[in-house]
Formats: structure tokens, sequence, C-alpha cells
């Protein structure tokens, strides 16, 4: 990589011209990872027993839909249970990576905010959905 390739790379922003920027980066990233993967596979499974405990008690979907919008959708509308189950599993897990390599807490917080706002949207389609169905 010439000199100039380095500058460009450096005046854009996307890639440190360092190496050992870089490596402090991806130290950062997979730090960020091993804390936020295993924190929301626990939430997951614990949402996925309350959910399912609490829709034992009313007998109906209403915690399920507003805990798991996606699955509920996929598995309301089309025929692909594995695919909505899939869907419930990784949801929390990809709402962790997205918060995770976000960098500065601004931006962690800028994510988190519209990881909470879709999730919103997606909690009252899917209890629309299921009332209306």
């Amino acid at each position: 990589m010439s000199a100039y390739d380095i500058e460009l790379v450096r005046d854009v922003g996307w890639f440190p011209a360092d190496r050992q920027a870089a490596c402090c980066l991806m130290k950062r990233l997979v730090l960020s990872l091993l804390i936020a993967l295993p924190g929301s596979a626990v939430i997951t499974v614990l949402l996925l027993f309350v959910s399912g405990f609490a829709g034992g008690a009313c007998h109906c979907m209403t915690p399920v839909s507003v805990l798991f919008p996606y699955g509920t959708f996929i598995t309301m509308r089309t025929s692909w249970e594995a695919s909505g189950f899939y869907a419930d599993i990784l949801q929390f897990p990809l709402y962790a990576i997205a918060v995770a390599i976000a960098n500065g807490w601004r931006k962690r917080l800028l994510s988190a905010a519209v990881i909470l706002s879709v999730h919103t949207i997606a909690a009252i389609g899917a209890l629309t959905m299921y009332r209306w169905w």
C-alpha cells in the first residue's frame, strides 16, 4: 500500500491507517462481542420462558408478540415455523451485535434507540396482526 493509499484510507475514515490502531480496534470489537453475545443468549432464553409462561397464564400470544415480534410475523403469516423460531432465537443477539459494533457511547445510545423504536413498531404490528388474525 502506497503512502497515497494510506492517506486516502485515513481521509475516508473507515479503517485505521496503522496496524496498532487496527489491532486495538479489533480487540475492542472482539471484547464487546464476547461480552454482548453470551449476555444476549441468556436474556433470550429467559425471555422465551417468561413469554411462554405468561402466554400460558393468559391463554394468548400477547407476551410472545411483544417480546418476539419478528418470529410472530413469520409464524403467523407463513407456514415457516422453523424460520420463525430462528428469528426468535437470533433477535436479541443481533440487537447486541448492532450495539456492540457502534463506536463510542453516543453511537451505542443512538443504535439502542433505533433498535427500541423498530422493535416497538414491530411489536405493535405483531399485536395488531394477532388481534386481526
